[in-house]
């Protein structure tokens, strides 16, 4: 990755490189802060103790797949 972000020696990096790697760093910061919304959002549910979720979780542990 560093070769490719800086270049070669005796050469500047190329901006193309640079700038789908600022890109790439934009995306995944969206995925790292989807997931933790979706990781909070989920244990407040279980400390909630929701009807729902732990009727799907019985449902799953005895092989049902309804919805």
């Amino acid at each position: 990755m560093k070769i490719l972000l800086d270049g070669v020696p005796g050469r500047p990096p190329p901006e193309r490189w640079r700038k789908l790697a600022h890109e790439k760093v934009t995306q995944i910061d969206r995925l790292i802060a989807n997931a933790t919304t979706v990781n909070r959002l989920l244990l407040d549910t279980l400390d909630q103790k929701c009807p729902k979720l732990v009727e799907r979780e019985r449902a799953l542990r005895d092989g049902r797949s309804g919805s």
